[in-house]
Order: C-alpha cells, then sequence, then structure tokens
C-alpha cells in the first residue's frame, strides 16, 4: 500500500514562511557562535553561552 501526500496551495505560504525561519534561525546561529567574543561585551553574556546557542540554532 502506498500513500502519496500532496501540498495543497494554501500550504504554499506556510512552507515559505518556515523555510525562510529556518534561514533566518540557521544565520543566527552562526552569527552568535562566530561572533561570540564580540557579543559577549555588548549583551553581557558569557562566549560559551552564545557559542552554545549559537550550535543549537544551527543543528
Amino acid at each position: 500500500m502506498t500513500t502519496t501526500l500532496t501540498a495543497s496551495p494554501t500550504q504554499a505560504p506556510l512552507r515559505r514562511v518556515l523555510l525562510l525561519d529556518a534561514a533566518a534561525s540557521g544565520a543566527l546561529g552562526v552569527a552568535a557562535a562566530a561572533g561570540a567574543g564580540v557579543l559577549d561585551g555588548l549583551l553581557g553574556l558569557t562566549s560559551g553561552l552564545l557559542v552554545g546557542v549559537g550550535v543549537f540554532l544551527v543543528a
């Protein structure tokens, strides 16, 4: 038995929004992990926390 799922036209905007959210989360994760040394002083958070959050957002 084979089941095929097809996306309805009303799901297209949701798909685009979810892809945009994934891209934004990934970009923020890379920025937080790569810029932890600079951001720690600006945000008042430790570099380890920022790297951890960055890795979490990318994964």
